[in-house]
């Protein structure tokens, strides 16, 4: 069984009172600032610098391997030349053109990735530094690890920043035991780097996603969905760690049935596995949105150069290519519905199923997420986040309750959506339809203080306990169980340092490469 692929782009921005100048090959390597996960996010001196050679390099990249982790010169050129296909790749599914004006007065157009080069180090490559990630893996002891991250923070002329467009990627465990999902780690912390630069676009020319010297970045869980997203579109193939942790609920230890899922991200903080549960979801998401689009991966063209950055760059891509949709003007309860909707009926055709995209596997014999995860406790109401929703089970008639200003119901049968009822067979989709995936909190003076995940809301479910009369027994139910996911558990950086900073500098530090002027 493969490992898991959980990686993120990482915002954790502190400023440190140090003075650091960019330093320069020399014949004993090059110095990088990186990031120490094991120290708790108030440690403002988590930033540390290593010292990596430069084993190989190409047109695209420059590939940097820090000193005594045994990485080859053979293995950083693989990684080099990997590069090319991941570049086309991500620029043809997530690139956009920008207009330029040069200094020299001359007008052009550069690509996404050209254009990060631009605004950072202007060099034409990226920089790929290959790492032992400090974040306290041990194999058997702590079985998860750091697969890779991207900072923003390198954009900016600021302490501890590297000050070029760069990616991180982890060596230990991760590209010494497995090069493929280590190019994989890559794809999907490029596309962080593509939607941190359309939005530094979006800012500087159009002046959206933020406002003064503000920029609003891409809320998580669409950065996070599209840069899982970019992980299919590279290998071509499903994730069975993100479809399959879905289907066995975490192993019977996540919190899928009970509601967890992306929209409020690395929120269910009680349980170790509840950020497990949004990569999975949020994949599933992706995935939906590409099948039942006309324009296929094209939409993810739609959302990323999207002037918003919250549940409307999804809602307005999705209205604009999803063939007899109603999900203009944000109608984001519908969307999610349809989504949630689709996991229970799971149908072969139209909105409520996958058209048969996927092929669920495990050694040849097929699996289905049809029906799963219903939820097993036995009680009239359940809690949700915005996004949030449960399906309780049917077994006599029943009526569809009254909505309210924050829960939406459903009825679900294996036919559909059953708008009036009552029905005596299916289940109840209860959800919160609240597009609040996280709320600002202000101090006396009405400054900014940061950022809290929203109120929950309540809901009613069915009370009837779930029972699926299969073999293994998983979370108080039986459920097939016809494989587990095992360690090593990749993370995301963010989701190591719980309550570090979202926040980055001042655009008007931003280092703006001389070679551009901007018009």
């Amino acid at each position: 069984m493969k490992k898991l692929l959980f990686v993120t782009c990482i915002s954790v921005i502190l400023l440190s009172s140090c003075d650091w100048l960019f330093e320069e090959e020399t014949g004993s390597g090059k110095r990088f600032w990186a990031v120490d996960t094991t120290k708790p996010s108030s440690d403002r001196n988590y930033y540390y610098q290593l010292t990596a050679e430069l084993l190989a390099q190409n047109d695209y990249c420059k590939v940097y391997v820090e000193k005594g982790k045994g990485v080859t010169k053979t293995d950083a050129q693989n990684m080099a030349t990997e590069y090319i296909k991941i570049y086309n790749i991500m620029i043809d599914t997530f690139g956009l053109e920008f207009d330029v004006t040069y200094t020299n007065g001359t007008k052009g157009k550069l690509n996404t990735l050209k254009y990060a080069d631009a605004l950072t180090d202007g060099d034409g490559k990226l920089t790929i530094l290959l790492l032992d990630i400090k974040d306290g893996y041990r194999k058997g002891v702590n079985d998860a690890y750091v697969a890779g991250y991207f900072t923003p923070y390198n954009f900016f002329q600021a302490a501890n920043s590297n000050q070029c467009d760069m990616i991180y990627i982890d060596t230990n465990p991760g590209f010494k035991e497995d090069p493929e999902e280590s190019y994989s780690t890559l794809a999907h912390e490029l596309q962080h780097l593509m939607n941190f630069t359309t939005t530094l676009e979006k800012r500087l020319v159009y002046d959206e996603r933020g406002e003064l010297t503000d920029i609003n970045l891409m809320d998580t869980w669409i950065d996070e969905g599209l840069a899982s997203a970019a992980e299919y579109v590279y290998t071509g193939k499903h994730l069975v760690n993100r479809w399959g942790w879905y289907y066995l609920n975490g192993n019977g230890e996540g919190l899928i049935d009970k509601g967890n899922n992306f929209f409020v991200w690395d929120n269910r903080e009680e349980n170790q596995y509840a950020i497990l549960d949004d990569y999975a979801t949020v994949y599933l998401f992706f995935q939906w949105l590409r099948i039942q689009s006309s324009k296929g991966k094209d939409i993810y063209k739609e959302i990323i150069g999207s002037n918003n950055y919250n549940h409307l760059a999804v809602t307005n891509a999705a209205a604009a290519s999803i063939s007899q949709s109603d999900y203009g003007n944000g109608n984001w309860e519908k969307l999610l519905g349809d989504w949630l909707a689709a996991n229970y009926i799971y149908a072969s055709t139209g909105r409520y199923g996958y058209k048969d995209d996927f092929d669920f596997k495990i050694d040849g014999t097929p699996v289905t997420i049809k029906g799963r995860n219903l939820l097993s406790i036995n009680a009239q109401t359940v809690s949700l986040y915005p996004g949030e929703g449960v399906f309780s089970k049917i077994s006599s008639s029943y009526s569809k309750p009254t909505d309210t200003s924050s829960i939406k119901y459903l009825l679900l049968t294996d036919a559909g959506i059953n708008s009036s009822g009552p029905i005596t067979s299916g289940a109840l989709l209860t959800y919160n339809r609240n597009t609040d995936s996280y709320v600002y909190t202000y101090n006396a003076s009405g400054e900014p203080n940061g950022r809290k995940h929203p109120d929950q809301a309540t809901g009613t479910v069915t009370g009837v306990v779930a029972n699926v009369n299969v073999a293994a027994p998983v979370n108080g139910r039986s459920v097939a169980a016809p494989f587990r996911i095992t360690g090593p558990y990749r993370i995301g950086i963010g989701d190591v340092r719980r309550g570090a900073f979202r926040d980055i500098p001042p655009i008007d530090i931003l280092q703006l490469n001389s070679l551009m002027l901007r018009e």
